[in-house]
């Protein structure tokens, strides 16, 4: 969402406010920096392959008796032996790929900047998610072989290759601590979260940094994203929905049959144009503009929207003259392998070109690295980025069977060899798309010397800070959730409510609760909408599913006790009550569907997405709040819980809360209730 001060940005002068990209670096699959990186995909390097039983046991998870399997057994992963033991690899590679790019800086010491640490991020690392299943369940084992030690260690042998602790059960539990592991391995000082808006989650973080940087609230940032779970659950997961590629996953190519997941972490840094001159740090690119935008009712959880991505892409070219629509150079899409959303998006990219002078190639590093998640945003910006560094396009030749039905009058194309650029204005635009109908699109910019001022940056008059009031609050527990509710008011039908997390739902009820008390609100005002939840990554539902998948290892169980496996996951769906399991389960577990079930239900179309900052998340989500609010003027909803936790049962949310907030010059025009104004937030 463009910033709410005013920028000419046909001047032919920087003003030093821009956001600009100072550091860089990754791991990744087969690369353990940005300069292996570049170098495989300058070759057009596919990493995609068969994955090793090391990652989980094909025998129990590639078979079609599984119902709770998966149908893929290829992926694109970390491949360097120093992460091979590792019992947090999230944490690992993060902390080397952020080493890398603040490599970049000339003056490394870091001590007397406030830094903020802001990461995309889906799931939590689960590098040691059978021993961590163990630990937690190791009760019902006990109760089934009626605490016979001999038997009770079959069992501890199956699940567990080390010992663990429990902080490194906690660690699970709470991913958001690597970024407490940044800051102690750094010495930064600064404001950290973990933003979750599915596949779009680095560019969503990304966002957040740039706005931190540009309202004066942090000197630098660290930013992008880190995503490490190749488990069972997350391949069950997206085998529910039918995502995951059985032949060939091939982005933007007709033949391809869906997705590839892969790992790795991208990490950039931020500053001003203005203090990075300053501090005689290299400039690698200009962040010039982040389109954010929520599908609303126009798409179901899965399916991609065209109304959402037009909507995002006006937002992030909206003060674009044509002459500068016309400077973007390549489109780097966010097109994973899956016919209906590569073409889609190709649709898109077509009709928003329509009046663009020259065509335009296109491309999606997913076809090399497969889809990193959570941090596929981060990975698809470092390519552009080494794009503008090198001036090379590069070929795209994997791509043999392009998705867009060929026509005269298209407006992108695939290119088969590489382009040089020699253009002096280079703009490239990067889409991020999450499910959970959220979207996102950075607009980067080459950096040119020569628009520099002269002399010193003239000063800019200081950000007008907002006052931010409280429109509405309500909260809702358990016992609220009522099925009728559910199923004729909210459209939820009865037999996914019990694939649906309670937080989800009783946000749902919160969120209406508040909502009614604001009265009237325009069609504008649901345009421009925001939801945001503030609450721990991971719900307790996908805990439940992940119990059942895991449980699966029991297949390799004989003797006289070839029955465990069912025995226990009988268990498992009586507590749970998961009687039956399908698709719907998939978004029922997931973090960003709290927000986007709102966003969908009301047809909201600004930005919605998860914060988890661990036990600073709801001070977190206002300060995000705080600051969208004055980029924009608008409504934000803030949800969040109170959050219970222990390390045999995780985290347990028994309500669910709702915040509404506004600029209190806005809510006066329009007539909207206030309930207080809120203080300065520490």
């Amino acid at each position: 969402m463009p910033f709410k001060t005013p920028k000419n940005i046909a001047m032919e002068e920087y003003t030093g406010e821009e956001i600009c990209i100072v550091g860089y670096g990754c791991v990744g699959p087969n690369v353990n920096n940005a300069n292996e990186y570049w170098e495989d995909i300058l070759n057009n390097k596919v990493s995609i392959e068969e994955l090793s039983d090391k990652i989980f046991n094909k025998r129990v998870y590639y078979n079609k008796k599984n119902l709770l399997g998966t149908h893929s057994y290829k992926g694109a992963v970390v491949k360097n032996k120093k992460y091979g033991h590792s019992k947090n690899k999230l944490r690992d590679i993060t902390i080397d790929a952020t080493r890398e790019a603040l490599g970049h800086l000339k003056n490394t010491n870091l001590e007397n900047k406030k830094i903020d640490v802001f990461l995309g991020c889906m799931s939590s690392d689960l590098s040691l998610y059978k021993e961590n299943f163990f630990h937690k369940k190791v009760g019902v084992f006990e109760k089934y072989f009626n605490s016979e030690k001999s038997k009770l260690s079959k069992i501890e042998k199956l699940f567990c290759k080390s010992k663990i602790n429990k902080d490194e059960i906690i660690r699970q539990d709470f991913p958001s601590l690597i970024l407490n592991d940044l800051k102690e391995e750094f010495g930064i000082k600064g404001e950290y979260a973990l933003f979750d808006a599915a596949c779009a989650s680095s560019l969503a973080a990304i966002d957040a940094a740039s706005a931190s940087l540009y309202f004066d609230e942090a000197d630098m940032a660290i930013t992008g994203g880190a995503e490490t779970d190749m488990s069972p659950m997350i391949y069950s997961i997206f085998s529910r929905v039918g995502a995951l590629s059985k032949k060939a996953s091939l982005p933007l190519d007709g033949d391809s049959d869906g997705m590839a997941l892969g790992e790795g972490a991208a990490i950039f840094v931020l500053q001003k144009l203005k203090n990075a001159i300053a501090d005689g740090n290299k400039i690698y690119g200009i962040v010039d503009n982040i389109g954010s935008s929520s599908d609303g009712n126009a798409s179901s959880f899965f399916s991609p929207s065209a109304v959402g991505q037009k909507i995002c892409f006006d937002r992030a070219y909206k003060n674009y003259q044509k002459d500068k629509v016309d400077s973007i150079v390549y489109m780097e899409c966010h097109a994973t392998g899956t016919k209906v959303g590569d073409s889609l998006e190709c649709q898109s990219l077509n009709n928003f070109f329509t009046n663009k002078k020259n065509k335009t190639p296109i491309g999606s590093v997913k076809s090399l690295i497969g889809h990193t998640r959570g941090a596929a945003g981060a990975f698809s910006l470092l390519k552009s980025l080494l794009i503008i560094k090198n001036k090379i396009i590069p070929k795209n030749s994997n791509i043999k069977n392009f998705v867009l039905k060929e026509n005269k009058d298209n407006k992108i194309f695939i290119n088969e060899k590489n382009i040089a650029l020699k253009n002096k204005k280079i703009t490239i635009g990067i889409s991020s798309f999450g499910f959970g109908n959220i979207n996102y699109h950075l607009v980067l910019e080459n950096f040119i010397k020569n628009k520099l001022p002269a002399g010193k940056f003239e000063e800019t008059a200081s950000k007008e800070n907002e006052r931010i009031v409280a429109l509405a609050f309500e909260e809702a527990g358990k016992g609220e959730i009522n099925r009728n509710i559910f199923v004729n008011k909210f459209r939820i039908a009865e037999g996914i409510l019990s694939q649906t997390d309670n937080a989800q739902l009783l946000a749902l009820i919160s969120f209406d609760k508040a909502f009614k008390k604001l009265g009237y609100i325009s069609p504008d005002l649901h345009k421009s909408f925001k939801v945001i939840s503030c609450l721990s990554h991971g719900l307790s539902l996908a805990d439940h599913f992940s119990d059942l998948v895991i449980s699966e290892e029991l297949r390799e169980v004989g003797g006289e006790y070839k029955n465990i496996k069912s025995d226990i996951q009988k268990i498992f769906r009586q507590k749970y009550g998961l009687r039956e399991i399908n698709e719907d389960i998939s978004y029922g577990t997931i973090n960003n569907v709290v927000s986007d079930r709102i966003s969908n239900f009301y047809n909201f179309n600004g930005k919605n997405l998860n914060i988890d900052a661990n036990l600073n998340s709801l001070a977190m989500g206002i300060k995000f709040a705080k600051r969208e609010l004055m980029r924009e003027d608008s409504l934000i909803a803030i949800l969040y819980a109170d959050e219970l936790y222990n390390d045999i049962n995780g985290v347990r949310r028994e309500n669910m809360k709702c915040l509404i907030l506004s600029n209190l010059d806005f809510a006066k025009e329009n007539n909207l209730p206030i309930l207080y104004e809120l203080d300065e937030i520490k």
